[in-house]
């Protein structure tokens, strides 16, 4: 059984209607959720790779707590969320960045 002894925050961006000029405006909506720590498979680090990607860590979570994000904030960084895994009620979150992004 997972401990869910972090924290990260899911951030969701939707737009919120239009500026006076027609431009889309967004709407940044944030949310802090526990999750646990685990260590990025291997296979999955050299796959990412092969595509121009670089998966930084594996986070749990309860799977009703994800709205299809594709940001989030761990630990003071912000990553992409490059793919979700559902193991039952709990969902596997693979998060880094491209390669050649700091």
């Amino acid at each position: 059984m997972a401990i869910f002894n972090n924290e990260l925050t899911l951030i969701k961006e939707s737009e919120n209607g239009r500026d006076e000029y027609g431009n889309p405006q967004t709407k940044r909506e944030e949310i802090t959720i526990f999750c646990n720590e685990e260590s990025v498979y291997s296979s999955e680090f050299y796959a990412a790779a092969n595509v121009g990607l670089k998966p930084q860590a594996l986070l749990t979570i309860h799977e009703i707590e994800y709205s299809g994000e594709t940001e989030l904030i761990y630990k003071d960084k912000l990553y992409s969320i490059l793919r979700t895994y559902r193991k039952g009620d709990l969902l596997e979150l693979i998060v880094g960045d491209s390669l050649g992004r700091d």
